[in-house]
Formats: structure tokens, sequence, C-alpha cells
């Protein structure tokens, strides 16, 4: 098993282990036997991994980095080439605009809209260690029948920084991030909320996309977790 395949699957299955904790996609006896389903594919993953070279060959063989100086000139020309095209309009992006969702528990209201302003702050965009702003704003309780009602709207402001720390593939980062702000309803502040968490950020070309879990806390109603996801384009 290749290593990236590896780290793929152990991000992806330890997020939907606190996923299944923290919401009601499954029945509560169901539970249980869910995640001890995705404990056992994260252990046979990672026996795979153990006796498997980097490159997925068996770890009983001898492994080599693969040299590159073989490759002939019109090779290289053509691979800077194809990497101009591709990766020249994401470094010249600065800012993305996203729209998602917040699924959490009673710490707020259960599902909320979110939309999310991200602007590169240091380095290049999409690569590694680069330190992203972000501003998001979530809404829920907006009652639109039988008349248009925003007296039980809440939202949340907050504002963070996040960075890629990790690269599996040139598509694909291995995303950290926090963030504080404040829960309201209406027009007037009732909390202070800070999250934490981590996840993963997708891109191809001007499209991207995140989806990440985190711990929040507030000061009215304490601590909870909540899973993000966004979709959105890069400028």
């Amino acid at each position: 098993m290749r290593l990236r395949t590896n780290i793929v699957i152990q991000i992806l299955m330890t997020l939907m282990q606190a996923y299944n904790q923290i919401s009601d996609l499954l029945p509560a006896k169901w539970k249980d036997t869910a995640a001890l389903v995705m404990g056992i594919i994260q252990s046979v993953v990672a026996l795979l991994a153990h006796y498997s070279n980097p490159d997925g060959t068996p770890a009983a063989s001898a492994y080599a980095v693969p040299k590159k100086d073989g490759i002939k000139m019109p090779s290289i020309f053509l691979f800077l080439v194809a990497g101009f095209l591709l990766c020249a309009p994401l470094q010249a992006q600065t800012d993305a605009i996203y729209v998602g969702g917040v699924a959490n528990t009673d710490v707020t209201d259960n599902f909320k809209f979110s939309a999310q302003h991200e602007h590169l702050w240091s380095g290049q965009y999409n690569a590694l260690w680069s330190i992203y702003t972000t501003t998001t704003y979530d809404m829920s309780g907006i009652q639109l029948r039988p008349k248009i009602d925003l007296s039980k709207m809440q939202y949340t402001a907050t504002e963070g920084a996040e960075t890629i720390i990790l690269k599996p593939f040139p598509w694909m980062g291995v995303l950290a991030k926090g963030e504080i702000g404040v829960n309201g309803v209406q027009n007037t502040a009732v909390s202070l909320a800070a999250a934490g968490g981590g996840g993963l950020k997708f891109s191809h070309n001007k499209f991207v996309s995140k989806i990440y879990l985190q711990a929040l806390k507030t000061t009215e109603k304490g601590i909870g977790f909540e899973v993000r996801a966004f979709g959105g384009f890069a400028f």
C-alpha cells in the first residue's frame, strides 16, 4: 500500500469516527458497531502500510528513491509547460469565496448555512505552510413561511487563521485552523465563541473546497463539536 493512500484513508476514517459520535446520522445502537468497523478498517490499512514501502512495493524488497536524472530533455520541457499552465493561475490567486453548511452538537442550532472569505496572508496560494486568514458568517433560524420572520434568527461571525500542514497530493492538503468570534440573535451579541480543528482542503484550478472538524467553545453553552463543509472558487 502506498504511503499517500494510507494517509488519506486514516484521515478520512478519523473524521468519520468523530462525526459518528457527535451526529445523529446513525441510531445510538449502531454507533458502537460503526466505530468498531471503522477501527478495523484503520487497523487493516495500517498493517498493510507497515509491510509496504512508500511506493507500495513489499517492505522485504529494497526501496530506492526514483532517480530523476534519466528524464530526457523533451519530457522535462513538457512537464514544465504543463506545470506552468496548471499552477500559475493558482499562485496568482490570493482570495477565495466559499458557501456551505455546519452540522454541530447542541452548542448552537444543529445546522447552519455558512459563507466564508479566505485571504492569503503569507506564502503562495495552495502551498505547504502558507497562512490564510478567514472571515466566516453562519446563519440559522430564519422563518420563510407563512411570512418572513427574523425574530429567531441566530448568527455566528468569526475571524480565523489556517494553514496547510501536509500535502499528500498536489490537489489535496491537510488543514489546521483556529478561529474566534461571537454568537448572537439578530443584532445582539450574546456570547463569545472560539474553535480549533483540522480537515482536508481540495483545489482544482479555481475551484476549491474543504471539510473540517472543530472543537467549539462558547461562553454561553460550553464545549461542543462541529463539522463544516464548503465549496467555492479562488480569484
